[in-house]
C-alpha cells in the first residue's frame, strides 16, 4: 500500500493549506449544535461569535449551510439572555443576503 507522506522539509501544496468553506461551516455548524444540545450555552455562544468572519465568502454553495449557521449563532445568544449584542451583526447579515439575493438567508434573518 502505498501512503503519500510529507517529511518536514516538503512543502503541501497550495491546495492542501486553504480549507473548504463549506466544509469548514459545516464543521461549525456541527460543533454549535453539539454544545447547545449539551446545555453548554457559554461555549456555544463563544464558539458562534467566531463565525462572523464567514459573512465575506460570496459563494451560492455556502448560503444554506451558513443560514442555519447564522440561526444557531443567534440561538444562542438567545439562550444566554444576550441577543441584543449581536443586532447590529443580524442587520447586517440580513442586508447581505438580500443584496446577494439570498432567499433563504432573508427568510432566516426575518424572524429576528
Amino acid at each position: 500500500m502505498d501512503v503519500d507522506m510529507t517529511t518536514s522539509g516538503e512543502q503541501l501544496p497550495a491546495s492542501a493549506k486553504h480549507t473548504v468553506p463549506e466544509l469548514e461551516i459545516y464543521c461549525y455548524l456541527l460543533v454549535l449544535i453539539f454544545l447547545i444540545d449539551q446545555k453548554k450555552y457559554d461555549e456555544a455562544k463563544t464558539c458562534s461569535s467566531g463565525i462572523v468572519r464567514l459573512k465575506n465568502i460570496n459563494r451560492r454553495t455556502v448560503d444554506v449551510l451558513a443560514s442555519r449557521l447564522y440561526f444557531y449563532y443567534s440561538y444562542s445568544y438567545e439562550l444566554t439572555n444576550s441577543l441584543a449584542e449581536i443586532r447590529g451583526n443580524l442587520l447586517s447579515l440580513h442586508r447581505m443576503a438580500t443584496l446577494r439575493r439570498d432567499e433563504l438567508g432573508q427568510e432566516t434573518f426575518s424572524i429576528f
